[in-house]
């Protein structure tokens, strides 16, 4: 197989693949770009073996060789290869695998070549059958992610919080991730679907997944084993993490009444500050919400330290105090896309609920963030 493109083109073809590269891989064929010649296109592939998870990237292709069943498929060990195209300015390069499995790679001042192996020994493309599936924009693909990513489970003991829940319905598409302490959801609305359909996706998968450059459109497809991604020339499929998800809707509270109106900002620079002299042990800050205002506060009797701060804000219900993680409530602020929120509060120990003052109509976000036992103190 041979073939003369613009390195800049090839290059950017293996970066969209190498995501699916195995970090622990079962055998030196899944470190390799998969590279099969069809027709006159040209595809592009890698897998992670421990996800079951692939990428496939096709590109249009003026080939210099007649087809060849023996060489129309080769196993390019990847870290030369993309460390190679990278390297290389924007020139024209030949790009040549031989009989022996050995790769050539050339441009007008230089030539490279190392060892590759037998294309047909590398795993077959999974595919998807009786599938559901949806189509959504890309861009509020990685909304979505950008949105709700940051609340997944890093925890192996709990498989089933360690994924993307995704959660399709007739006009809504929902994304959900949680750790037990947070929660964040998104809801993309207005989606032409009428497919009923849950799948919890390997972390690793959805980011993937909307980092890929691609067509404005993403369709989606799953089973009830398996999901893929298609955007344009690009196409991602996966297993499914084989765990329950746990039921959210069970732990969102739909009777907190006290409502703290404030900016993000300020509560998030507040908490910043006060947590420098907090306890190492709990990071424990308490919001105490009164009339006008919210008093944010923390104290580490070791250090004998303690801080305080008032933040003005508009507060509806009676006073109240509350303790949370500082760690945990900042970086769930961080990620709500408004400038101000609400901070719905029921009593000290039920979960609270941030949500933008105003919603987008198309995409409606929630964060919910556990509260911790109080330990309150006098500054």
């Amino acid at each position: 197989m041979k073939f003369s493109i613009n390195s800049n083109v090839l290059s950017e073809a293996l970066d969209i693949v190498s995501g699916a590269l195995s970090s622990k891989p079962k055998s030196d064929i899944w470190k390799c770009v998969h590279l099969h010649r069809l027709g006159d296109t040209l595809q592009l592939r890698t897998m992670d073996s421990e996800l079951g998870f692939s990428i496939r990237h096709t590109l249009s292709m003026d080939f210099s060789s007649e087809p060849d069943e023996d060489l129309d498929q080769i196993a390019v060990p990847a870290q030369h290869f993309l460390e190679a195209c990278r390297a290389l300015p924007d020139v024209p390069i030949t790009f040549e695998a031989r009989q022996d499995y050995s790769i050539v790679l050339e441009h007008e001042n230089g030539r490279y070549v190392w060892m590759g192996y037998n294309g047909t020994q590398f795993p077959d493309f999974p595919l998807i059958s009786e599938e559901e599936s949806v189509t959504i924009d890309r861009r509020r693909l990685k909304q979505a992610w950008d949105l709700v990513g940051f609340a997944a489970s890093k925890d192996s003991s709990r498989i089933g919080m360690m994924g993307f829940y995704l959660e399709i319905e007739k006009d809504v598409v929902r994304g959900i991730t949680t750790d037990g302490h947070r929660l964040a959801m998104c809801a993309l609305k207005g989606v032409d679907n009428d497919t009923n359909a849950t799948a919890l996706i390997p972390l690793k998968v959805f980011q993937q997944a909307t980092r890929i450059a691609g067509e404005d459109e993403c369709t989606i497809q799953t089973n009830k084993d398996s999901i893929s991604f298609s955007f344009g020339s690009t196409c991602l499929v996966s297993t499914l993490i084989d765990a329950k998800f746990p039921n959210y809707r069970r732990v969102i509270p739909t009777s907190n009444d006290k409502v703290v109106h404030l900016r993000k900002d300020d509560l998030y620079n507040s908490v910043r500050r006060v947590n420098i002299f907090a306890s190492r042990a709990s990071h424990q800050v308490i919001l105490d919400c009164k009339e006008a205002e919210v008093e944010v506060s923390a104290h580490d009797p070791e250090r004998s330290s303690k801080g305080r701060e008032r933040i003005h804000c508009e507060y509806l219900g009676d006073r109240m105090q509350i303790g949370f993680n500082a760690t945990y409530l900042q970086e769930s602020l961080r990620y709500v896309p408004a400038e101000d929120i609400n901070l719905a509060l029921g009593t000290p120990s039920r979960a609270a609920l941030i949500t933008p003052v105003e919603q987008d109509e198309s995409f409606e976000c929630t964060i919910l963030i556990m509260p911790v036992m109080l330990n309150t103190f006098q500054p």
